[in-house]
């Protein structure tokens, strides 16, 4: 299984997908044979309902490589986005 896709490998399946649906929230919900699907939502506290923009349905034993390239693209944006030192956000 490939863990990284680098930017130039990939192309959209459907042009209306390069802009992207907005989500606020996600599950992941177990189906047969080994898959499940992964479903980004939009939630509403004050309906408390969610609605789920896209659904992609995924083998379960590619859940671990999901949950590390989440890692390190979390890292990535906290490293993108930490204040320099001394700028005064409390680390002078």
């Amino acid at each position: 299984m490939r863990e990284r896709v680098e930017t130039s490998d990939v192309r959209f399946a459907d042009e209306a997908l390069r802009t992207g649906a907005f989500a606020n929230a996600f599950r992941l919900t177990p189906d047969n044979d080994g898959e499940c699907f992964l479903d980004f939502c939009v939630y509403s506290p004050s309906e408390d309902c969610a609605c789920i923009v896209a659904r992609v349905r995924v083998r379960t034993d590619f859940v671990p490589v999901i949950i590390h390239r989440l890692g390190e693209g979390l890292q990535d944006l906290t490293t993108i986005h930490q204040p320099p030192r001394g700028t005064g956000d409390g680390d002078n």
